[in-house]
């Protein structure tokens, strides 16, 4: 039994990385889809993006790193797209439409470029818009499920208590009869 533990603990690492691998995809999906996760990733990849045109690093190369900063299999394909368009000679503002749905990215991105003190400086605000509004909606998804918990606690707790008193009635009654 120990040599099995022993071997079980050795392999481990070996499949917790190969699980990571298989269902990494899937976990960033959903990520993305929870709308708290995806203003975050957001921040993330605009915060990155900004810092490395600030830094001056090339377009296409700025767009695919702040990608990878995000972790986020979505994100990473999104990321590689904008890239694509931009090798096929789109201008950046126009290609960096694929990142985001909303249209958000591309106006914040679009009075950037017309702002004085770079990237970051300009997008600052935003930032904070969206940790505020990832930690509202999060807050949101939170307090609605412990609600519907609380609310489907008490209505099992009442059938319960039903049943109980079904059962206490239905011995008073073949008492009575008795």
């Amino acid at each position: 039994m120990s040599c099995l533990l022993l071997m079980a603990r050795d392999l481990s690492p070996k499949m917790t990385r190969w699980l990571t691998r298989l269902l990494k995809p899937t976990i960033d999906a959903i990520n993305y889809r929870l709308p708290w996760r995806r203003k975050r990733l957001e921040r993330d990849f605009t915060a990155m993006l900004a810092l490395l045109l600030d830094a001056e690093v090339p377009e296409e190369q700025a767009v695919t790193l702040a990608a990878q900063s995000t972790d986020n299999v979505v994100f990473m394909r999104r990321g590689a797209q904008v890239a694509k368009r931009l090798r096929d000679g789109v201008i950046f503002l126009e290609a960096i439409r694929g990142i985001d749905d909303t249209g958000e990215l591309h106006w914040r991105l679009t009075n950037a470029v017309h702002g004085h003190g770079g990237f970051m400086k300009a997008l600052a605000g935003w930032h904070e818009a969206l940790e505020a509004r990832a930690y509202q909606l999060e807050q949101a998804a939170s307090q609605t499920i412990t609600t519907s918990l609380v609310v489907l606690n008490g209505c099992l707790v009442g059938l319960i208590a039903v049943g109980v008193f079904q059962v206490l009635i239905s011995i008073v009654w073949d008492v009575s009869l008795w």
